[in-house]
């Protein structure tokens, strides 16, 4: 969620870039996967941070463990409150075409792929 309160909403992505507005506060977060960077502009703010992904971040991620960063159309959901690092957010990954990829590739069950798309509401 945003800080305001406002679920974001999701905007068409590159596949170097994943973006997230919350609509409510005009928030736009950036993130550079081959940089390693997020830029936030929002609050009449913009400001760049260096980030930490996966060992092989480039790349679309495709299965548990290949150590790539998701991208895609995704949200953030929420703060996770047990991380080691000051801002550790929750996505919304794997999605509806995340879910589908995987049932294609055999690499999800359809039981695994109903319990995804059952939770985000996808049909």
């Amino acid at each position: 969620m945003a800080r305001d309160g406002a679920r974001p909403d999701t905007c068409a992505l590159s596949p170097r870039l994943s973006l997230v507005r919350a609509q409510a506060s005009a928030t736009e977060i950036t993130i550079s996967k081959a940089k390693r960077s997020l830029l936030y502009r929002g609050d009449g703010i913009s400001r760049s941070f260096r980030i930490a992904l996966g060992s092989s971040p480039v790349g679309r991620k495709t299965r548990q463990g290949d150590r790539k960063t998701p991208e895609g159309d995704l949200s953030i959901t929420h703060k996770n409150p047990h991380s080691q690092f000051h801002f550790s957010p929750a996505i919304s990954y794997p999605n509806a075409d995340d879910a589908k990829a995987g049932l294609d590739a055999y690499a999800l069950s359809k039981r695994e792929f109903d319990a995804i798309t059952d939770e985000i509401g996808w049909t």
